[in-house]
């Protein structure tokens, strides 16, 4: 059995735990809907080890604050549990705090049109809630397949040289929304780092490598926008490691459009560096309460497309959308992964995103001890 340790802040060796391995669950994060309302967990816990707040400054008591049945967490009447009014969570009136909302896909029915709270500040985090505890998991969990073989050359260098150069290009989520570590939220607890960082910061220590770190990504730019700019961004670089993540902002473009735009820059890069690794990274899916989703969920197969046509590169497809999908199915729902309540990942998220990303990369060099 694994032992349990209850961190202050991010901590690598506890919040990188991949969430396919162990016995035990770190800080999930939930939301709650109502002052007796429930939220999903993704797995039944067996024990409960630590109920507290997002930012980890405060516990919550089982049987006083809530209680466990099967994989629902239940807040209880009187619990000091932060939660969302219903109407304030799902707006009455349509203004700059809230965007469209799609009633059919959600799981709260009302007889008006209403509309999802949504800001990039920390009012979502700061009722949301983490959950550490013991569980057996099964065979139903989502594995990221391991590619490391298509890295071996990368590996090598990562034990053999001193320095490798890393770039991550993208949209809002690679710069760091909304992580509670990042610029955007000011940093405060727990400090998780971006996901670009998280990955940067676990192959130096397991390596010893330095990577020099280069994060072109731009909040809201989308394939076209990547293309554009890249004589400016990214032409005439060199990299060892570069991770794209590509198509969150691209809900409306044409998937023919989208392959072409993304099969160009792919074949720039290995024009200017034919050795490197590519990580082409699928996007999580938006809240499917909200009108933002529409082709986001065939982005990660035009990436599998596009990496067996590509014969003879380096390219690692990183499913994240897919890792979000098997969280969903799992009866959870996007608000318990997400920041800002539409399309930036909370600390959870994000460190879904870095172990994905991490697994198939290294495959069995990938190791939280």
């Amino acid at each position: 059995m694994s032992k349990f340790i209850k961190s202050s802040q991010y901590e690598k060796r506890v919040h990188l735990k991949p969430i396919w391995e162990g016995d035990i669950v770190y800080d999930e994060l939930v939301t709650f809907i109502g002052e007796t309302s429930s939220a999903t967990l993704l797995f039944n816990p067996t024990e409960v080890l630590c109920v507290r707040d997002f930012h980890f400054e405060e516990e919550y008591t089982e049987n006083v604050d809530f209680k466990i049945e099967g994989n629902k967490i239940i807040r209880l009447k009187g619990s000091k549990i932060p939660y969302w009014e219903v109407d304030d969570f799902y707006r009455t009136v349509y203004d700059e705090k809230v965007i469209l909302r799609l009633t059919e896909k959600s799981d709260h029915k009302f007889n008006e049109q209403r509309y999802l709270n949504f800001g990039e500040d920390s009012r979502f985090v700061d009722k949301q809630i983490a959950v550490s505890y013991k569980c057996k998991k099964g065979k139903d969990v989502f594995i990221p397949e391991d590619q490391s073989k298509i890295a071996s050359n990368l590996i090598k260098k990562l034990k053999t040289q001193d320095e490798i150069n890393y770039m991550v290009y993208g949209d809002s989520v690679a710069t760091g929304c909304n992580t509670s570590g990042s610029r955007f939220l000011n940093d405060f607890a727990p400090h998780t780092p971006i996901y670009p960082l998280i990955i940067k910061e676990y192959i130096e220590s397991k390596f010893n490598v330095k990577l020099n770190y280069d994060n072109q990504a731009v909040g809201g730019w989308f394939a076209k926008k990547c293309l554009d700019n890249w004589d400016e961004k990214i032409k005439g670089k060199k990299y060892d490691l570069m991770v794209f993540r590509i198509g969150a902002n691209d809900s409306s473009t044409d998937p023919k459009l989208w392959k072409e735009y993304m099969t160009e820059m792919v074949n720039r890069i290995f024009t200017d560096n034919p050795d490197c690794v590519l990580v082409l990274q699928s996007a999580e899916k938006p809240n499917p309460e909200s009108d933002w989703v529409v082709n986001h969920d065939l982005w990660e197969g035009i990436m599998k497309e596009i990496a067996s046509e590509q014969k003879g590169k380096n390219i690692i497809v990183a499913p994240c959308y897919s890792m979000y999908e098997w969280a969903l199915s799992r009866g959870k729902f996007m608000r318990d992964m997400l920041a800002n309540n539409v399309n930036h990942p909370n600390d959870f998220g994000v460190r879904l995103h870095a172990q994905t990303v991490l697994k198939v990369l290294l495959g069995k060099y990938f190791k939280v001890k």
